[in-house]
């Protein structure tokens, strides 16, 4: 791996970020396709796992901030991945200016509906948990992590009441997020049940729709069916991978 820096105006700087292997590397072909939404280039790379979306999570930041990559590779001489992105360096910022912007950001944050909301993330990926734990610390939420589908069933039996909002990944092992939400609504069936109230219908069902925890699964599977299976298996909504902030943020605010 290499990276350089160089000015390339007045004020502005040019980054060149190369990732270079010697691997089995790519053909023609293969190539072009790289950068598809849940392909991957080959056979051989599938046995590792992966969705296929990182390369294209990749090319959509570097977009994003105005840069650009490219690929370069010979089959069995290995491949290169280069960045390019242009940026400006900053301006110096005051001690005042630091205070403004911390002023407006607390002023934000107390107008913020999810405020103070408590989140059960169910996540195995550790760096999908910390995007996730710091999207929710930016809002003043407080949250909890589950790596797997058991853990967040039993987190639920533990902390029902706790918990307003559950985010759930599907793809997990020990117990997958299908799984782990249907065990969850079994729990709350149960517990209404085992209250035996002797409210009229009407009071049931109210109490009954507050009784059930939103879930919102959260998985790179797009396609109709899948989002159809989630929702049988009794999550309120979905999210497909990859979301913005902003989308994550809305979401919760709606079941909240």
């Amino acid at each position: 791996m290499s990276l350089k820096i160089d000015e390339v105006s007045d004020g502005r700087k040019r980054m060149r970020l190369e990732v270079m292997d010697n691997g089995i590397g790519m053909t023609p072909e293969e190539l072009g396709m790289i950068f598809n939404r849940f392909v991957q280039a080959n056979k051989k790379t599938s046995e590792y796992g992966g969705s296929g979306l990182g390369l294209v999570l990749t090319k959509s930041m570097t977009e994003l901030m105005g840069g650009e990559i490219s690929v370069e590779s010979n089959e069995g001489e290995g491949t290169t991945f280069s960045v390019v992105i242009d940026f400006a360096v900053a301006p110096a910022v005051s001690s005042e200016d630091v205070t403004d912007m911390m002023t407006d950001k607390q002023e934000a944050k107390e107008k913020d509906a999810i405020s103070g909301k408590h989140i059960l993330v169910v996540e195995d990926n550790e760096v999908n948990q910390r995007i996730l734990q710091r999207h929710l610390k930016a809002h003043s939420c407080e949250y909890l992590v589950a790596r797997n589908g058991k853990e967040a069933y039993e987190t639920m039996v533990a902390k029902w009441e706790w918990v307003d909002v559950v985010l759930m990944d599907i793809e997990m092992p020990v117990m997958n997020g299908l799984e782990s939400t249907a065990a969850i609504r079994e729990n709350e069936r149960k517990r209404e049940e085992e209250e035996g109230e002797k409210e009229g219908e009407g009071e049931r069902e109210g109490k009954a729709k507050r009784r059930r925890k939103p879930i919102i699964g959260l998985s790179g599977n797009a396609r109709k069916e899948q989002i159809e299976t989630a929702i049988a298996a009794g999550m309120d909504d979905y999210l497909v991978k990859p979301y913005t902030k902003e989308t994550l943020m809305k979401m919760i605010g709606k079941w909240c």
